[in-house]
């Protein structure tokens, strides 16, 4: 099993109802993606500091790190724009093995529109890979409902559509 799907599932059952987001989510919608050494989820409400420590997760340079040494960063509010209860409330659930066990994510369309905002290099190359490997299964109602105006609907659709072909 990929190392970080075994530790997001051991970051699962330490501190609960978890939503992985970033380039585990890329990698558990599209079975493919990019390297990644850190774990990024959402979580409302937000884990208190004690509970993290008691857990024994560790700060060290102001960055959280999970028992194991995965470095992992925890969103407590919106991300891109997109409110946390959406990000939370519209996840899928993503068996992962053949025991039947579960992680959480990102629904697809919400990946897609936080990572078009955020349009670093890295977000590209994740938009690339969701377009050749799951266009077909976007739905663009919801790409629709989460854009702030119309224009960046049409913006999200144009580079998805130029990103599939490339």
């Amino acid at each position: 099993m990929n190392p970080l799907i075994q530790e997001a599932l051991e970051i699962t059952k330490e501190l609960g109802a978890v939503t992985f987001i970033g380039a585990i989510a890329i990698y558990l919608h599209t079975n493919t993606g990019r390297r990644s050494q850190d774990l990024d989820f959402a979580v409302t409400p937000e884990i208190p500091r004690d509970t993290m420590i008691d857990k024994r997760y560790k700060i060290v340079n102001d960055k959280w790190y999970s028992p194991r040494g995965y470095r992992i960063d925890i969103y407590t509010r919106d991300i891109g724009e997109i409110p946390i209860s959406i990000i939370i409330d519209t996840a899928r659930e993503v068996k992962v093995d053949k025991k039947g066990s579960i992680l959480r994510v990102a629904n697809l369309e919400v990946m897609i529109v936080a990572k078009h905002r955020a349009s670093r290099p890295q977000d590209i190359d994740d938009l690339r890979v969701i377009a050749k490997e799951r266009y077909s299964d976007i739905d663009w109602r919801a790409i629709e409902s989460l854009a702030k105006q119309p224009i960046e609907y049409q913006n999200i659709k144009t580079s998805i559509e130029t990103l599939r072909n490339t």
